[in-house]
């Protein structure tokens, strides 16, 4: 409860009439008026003497509590906004796969190196053929028939059906790892399916080594729907090059090919800086997703396949060049970041309350 207002003063507006004081008081209550007259009218309403005695206890105050005036009148607005901030967050991103009773191995450092014949774990049929072992390519693939130590993409109007086999590409471009860390595979399990990864963490191009990528090549045992079936995904957490010193113009590829003219390719294949964080928003590979994975975990990031007998197939667009992405150009929606900082605002608003509450 308030105390009672003590008595305030002022200079007079006007020249003070001779006797009389020089300033004008405002009492805390108003003076009984003479017998038979009207009641004086007070110098100032009540609420006006509220509003004094708040000035005179805390200076300066008035502003602050116009502008949390203010902050009320949008206090619905910026709760709409704090709302649609959690509404429109950013999809999961995709994470690298990981595996239960993971047996690993990797590649020595090297710019162009590969594996020996690498066991699977599991049989698959792929492109009318079936293998149990694969050859983990440095530059970014793994080919099937023999290893591949092709730095340089193929062009876009051969593909990667120039490869001369079968090929499942998540990168292909002339990655460096000899002053990073190396490619690392092997096999585990994962959901109690057999499963198989190859692994380019934090690598970087030849000619350079600021710039670093991380993806992923998944694949996972599907014999449970017929003997030999599989997925297999390519995972991007970050890409920040996409081609080398020598690769003369042609950014890196990301796809499949049977090399008899079944092929698929993301889009933005072959053009530059089409697949890093900062290139277009259309072709980024980490704003997209493609596919169904098998246990049904989307996200963006994350390209899903699905090989039934030996066919290989994916929900959405089909393969044999088609956009991928579910829409290149958006429309101009603002992104979550700017929502995020009107849900900031709100909270501001939230505090700036309790702070000047007292004013």
């Amino acid at each position: 409860m308030r105390g009672r207002l003590p008595s305030l003063t002022w200079p007079a507006p006007g020249p003070a009439a001779p006797g009389s004081t020089t300033a004008t008081t405002l009492s805390a209550a108003p003076s009984a008026a003479a017998p038979g007259s009207m009641p004086a009218a007070t110098s100032a309403s009540s609420l006006d003497r509220d509003r004094l005695g708040r000035q005179q206890r805390r200076p300066g105050c008035i502003v602050p509590c116009i502008l949390l005036s203010m902050t009320f009148s949008l206090r619905p607005f910026l709760a709409l906004a704090s709302a649609l901030a959690l509404a429109t967050a950013h999809p999961a991103q995709a994470q690298l796969r990981t595996l239960d009773n993971y047996s690993a191995a990797s590649l020595y450092p090297t710019d162009d190196g590969s594996s020996d014949a690498v066991d699977l774990g599991f049989g698959i049929r792929l492109f009318g053929g079936t293998y149990s072992s694969v050859f983990v390519n440095n530059n970014g693939n793994v080919t099937f028939d023999f290893a591949s130590g092709v730095s340089n993409p193929f062009t876009i109007s051969g593909g990667l059906a120039e490869a001369g086999g079968p090929i499942l590409a998540p990168f292909l471009a002339d990655v460096d790892t000899t002053y990073t860390d190396p490619v690392s595979y092997g096999t585990g399990t994962i959901a109690g399916r057999q499963a198989f990864v190859a692994n380019w963490t934090d690598v970087a191009s030849f000619g350079q080594t600021e710039l670093r990528n991380t993806f992923q090549l998944f694949l996972v045992d599907r014999s449970d729907l017929a003997a030999g079936d599989f997925d297999f995904e390519f995972n991007y957490t970050k890409i920040q090059w996409d081609a080398g010193a020598q690769n003369q113009g042609i950014g890196a590829l990301a796809g499949y090919s049977d090399a008899n003219g079944t092929d698929f390719l993301l889009t933005g294949s072959g053009q530059l800086d089409a697949f890093t964080d900062s290139g277009s928003v259309a072709t980024r590979l980490i704003e997209h997703q493609l596919g169904t994975p098998f246990d049904d975990a989307t996200m963006n990031g994350r390209y899903a396949f699905n090989v039934r007998v030996g066919v290989v197939s994916h929900t959405g667009q089909q393969g044999g060049g088609g956009d991928p992405f579910p829409d290149p150009n958006p429309s101009p929606v603002p992104e979550p970041a700017t929502w995020s900082l009107a849900g900031a605002g709100a909270l501001f608003a939230v505090i700036l309350r309790k702070r000047l509450f007292r004013c």
